[in-house]
């Protein structure tokens, strides 16, 4: 049986590349996290699963490393 799952993909990026955050921006990155949110049976599921999150973009101000 097929099996969709939703997966939350972190990635860290540098003021200096702030560029970089474009749509898909975490795919295809070895400096990824993925976390697995849950494994769903049909696509309607998943996407539903999916309208939950959205993308999210927070600031560290520690971030001065060149």
């Amino acid at each position: 049986m097929k099996k969709y799952n939703v997966y939350k993909a972190t990635r860290e990026i540098k003021e200096r590349d702030i560029s970089e955050i474009v749509q898909g921006c975490t795919f295809f990155c070895d400096d990824v996290f993925e976390e697995l949110i849950k494994s769903c049976d049909t696509l309607e599921e998943a996407r539903e699963v999916l309208k939950k999150y959205k993308t999210d973009i927070t600031y560290y101000s520690g971030n001065t490393e060149d």
